[in-house]
């Protein structure tokens, strides 16, 4: 299985890179780093076992969902590799880099939860549509790490005039140290976040899909037009909160997200009525 391979060769590329990281730049470690990096390593070795798992599982079922969820993953960790590219090497200004990082979000929302309604048409299981989508953030989040780990330590002095401002005002006194710390924060919140948040959007995806197992096209369309509503709220309730103080803003941000969350993560199931010709108007 290609994607099995993929992850088990990224995932021991990610510890290496982790573990050279940290020995060349010790620093990092200190005020709670070692902790980051050894939950980033134990996630590491953790994708590494589960791509164990997916090549040796017998069920093609399974394999099945491991398809979709892969085909997804790849989509999100080529649109990550983007985005953090840009962010290190384009000098982009407010505020494009916060709507970069909402629209990733979004992207997570609406890819994880189609690939669960995928799966639960094709295999009608909401356990085999939350592995899909898990194995999709499983999948770009290594991409992710791997690539911010090696643009980090390849574009060493590029990272310290990125990351000036924040070092700035960290307490550190080594430039570089930091930049491995950021990095650290980084990868412990893709690899521990990002499959949280797939689960949570898989089972909701495919709840979802199972109460809308009876419902009418037109039906799905009303409820498209009602999750549009929905979509526009979050985004007006997270640019509301761009528009207050830093310590303001945590409610309307997490409304936002849940709102966001919630009509995208739908999406997946609702259009997949409104696109089945088998459905009566």
């Amino acid at each position: 299985m290609f994607f099995a391979d993929y992850l088990s060769l990224f995932s021991l590329a990610g510890i290496a890179l982790l573990g050279y990281a940290a020995l060349r730049f010790p620093a990092a470690l200190a005020a709670g780093g070692l902790t980051r990096a050894l939950a980033s390593g134990g996630a590491l070795l953790a994708c590494a076992v589960a791509s164990e798992w997916a090549r040796r599982s017998p069920s093609d079922a399974v394999q099945s969902a491991l398809r979709s969820g892969a085909r997804v993953g790849v989509v999100l960790g080529a649109a990550a590799v983007i985005g953090h590219t840009l962010e290190v090497f384009a000098a982009l200004q407010s505020p494009i880099p916060a709507i970069l990082g909402v629209g990733m979000w979004a992207l997570m929302f609406l890819l994880f939860g189609m690939a669960s309604a995928e799966t639960y048409r094709r295999e009608g299981s909401i356990t085999l549509g939350i592995i899909s989508s898990m194995w999709a953030a499983i999948i770009s989040s290594v991409t992710t790490v791997v690539f911010a780990f090696f643009v980090g330590l390849l574009f060493m002095s590029r990272m310290q005039r990125v990351l000036s401002g924040a070092f700035a005002v960290s307490g550190m006194t080594d430039a570089r140290a930091f930049v491995i710390r950021n990095m650290l924060d980084g990868a412990s919140s893709h690899l521990l976040i990002a499959p949280a948040v797939a689960a949570l959007a898989g089972a909701a995806s495919g709840v979802a899909s199972s109460i809308l197992k009876p419902v009418r096209r037109r039906t799905a369309v009303a409820l498209a037009m009602c999750a549009l509503v929905v979509l526009v709220g979050g985004v007006g309730a997270l640019r509301f909160a761009s528009s207050l103080e830093r310590s303001a803003r945590p409610p309307f941000v997490m409304l936002g997200l849940l709102l966001l969350g919630a009509a995208l993560t739908s999406a997946g199931p609702v259009f997949a009525v409104i696109r089945d010709p088998k459905r009566a108007s």
